[in-house]
């Protein structure tokens, strides 16, 4: 094939100076146009090649699927299968929801009844509460009523006693002085040296007084043995020889226990307590059995008078105990509210006849009364609180 000829003008030969006359050629075709035709030709074939084979693969997947392996049959089965599985799920789901649900409803309902249960039981104890407290009530007012019939009571027996004791008063202050007139006269018989006229028989008696048991006024100290004491340094003297306590709860007892019909005269000193107030105690009865009962007379001094008197009963263990006798449970067997009033000195006269028991302070007639119990044969002594101060004590035989 010869080279086609070049499209660019040729250059003269610089060294051909002669003109050149270019020939004359007689091919009239031109060249693009026989190389594009061909081009186009093939690219219209290479389209019906690909149309061609499109058309076929569109045929084949509608008409007959099964020559390239592709069962439409076999996978709607399958999704089919697959939609049943699934729908079978969600049933089961649902059913599983449902349980759920129907749980949920039981434990909100399991809560709601034991809510309506609580708030049923905080009624009842609510209405228990009331009740009891009501009950409580009643109860504080029925011991109230009851204790206030007892204090009326009371109070109309001390007035009845007070009466008595006013009245017996009157007649011992009468007998005093007719015995006084008749001394009086037979002082003054004497002195003018006549003959003596004989004493009434209801004033004078020809019996003499008995013989005190005791008369201490402690002048020698608790040396005569005839006293025992809850310790030896719960008691000193002052300097008037005055038995003084030295401890917040100091006894003294005589030592002979087998008293039973007999009076004792306490004096006690209260030149110090003016404005204190003090509690005084005269013991009687008191057996040597330190859990048998005797008597605990007790005089509440206010500072300048005693406004109260009561006995009660205590066991000698109760004299020993740490705690002071009017902090202690004692079971009381009379008394009476009063109103004495009080110097330097206080003089407490008792005497006990088997189950009875009189009372004079500083010659004032202040119980006789028949006391609950027969105390036993016991000792005779005293119970004061600290600084309480003990002048003389006297006790002599009564008869039966």
């Amino acid at each position: 094939m010869s080279r086609p000829p070049s499209l660019l003008p040729q250059q003269p030969n610089k060294a051909d100076t002669h003109p050149r006359i270019p020939a004359v050629r007689t091919d009239v075709r031109k060249p693009h146009l026989r190389r594009h035709g061909g081009f186009y030709l093939l690219l219209w074939m290479l389209v019906l090649v690909l149309s061609f084979t499109l058309i076929s693969v569109v045929t084949v997947l509608i008409y007959q699927p099964d020559i390239i392996g592709y069962e439409r049959g076999g996978d709607l089965t399958q999704t089919q299968v697959g939609f049943m599985q699934t729908e079978s799920a969600l049933v089961s789901m649902a059913s599983v929801l449902d349980l759920t649900a129907q749980g949920n409803a039981q434990f909100s309902f399991d809560n709601a009844s034991t809510r309506a249960a609580l708030n049923n039981e905080i009624a009842l104890l609510s209405q228990r509460s009331t009740q009891s407290a009501n009950d409580f009530l009643a109860t504080e007012t029925n011991v109230a009523l009851a204790n206030a019939q007892q204090a009326t009571q009371s109070a109309l027996d001390f007035q009845g006693t007070q009466s008595s004791f006013e009245q017996q008063a009157t007649q011992a202050q009468l007998n005093y002085q007719g015995t006084q007139a008749v001394l009086n006269q037979n002082a003054t018989a004497v002195a003018l040296g006549f003959a003596t006229a004989p004493p009434d028989a209801n004033l004078i008696t020809g019996t003499p007084p008995p013989q005190p048991l005791f008369d201490e006024g402690f002048s020698t100290g608790l040396t005569s043995g005839l006293w025992t004491v809850s310790s030896a340094t719960d008691w000193r003297f002052d300097s008037n020889n005055t038995l003084v306590a030295s401890a917040d709860h100091a006894w003294l007892l005589t030592q002979r226990t087998d008293l039973q019909n007999y009076r004792v005269d306490v004096r006690f000193d209260t030149s110090t307590l003016q404005g204190n107030a003090s509690i005084f105690y005269v013991l009687l009865n008191i057996p040597a059995d330190t859990r048998s009962n005797g008597i605990a007379l007790e005089l509440f001094y206010d500072g300048t008078s005693i406004s109260a008197v009561g006995a009660y009963s205590v066991t000698r263990d109760q004299l020993n105990a740490s705690e002071f006798l009017s902090r202690q449970t004692l079971t009381a067997l009379q008394g009476v509210q009063v109103s004495l009033p009080v110097t330097d000195s206080l003089l407490v006269q008792a005497e006990m006849r088997g189950a009875q028991l009189a009372v004079f302070i500083n010659g004032m007639a202040i119980l006789d009364e028949t006391l609950p119990i027969t105390p036993p044969a016991g000792a005779v002594g005293v119970y004061l609180p600290r600084d309480g101060r003990l002048a003389r004590i006297t006790v002599s035989p009564l008869s039966s």
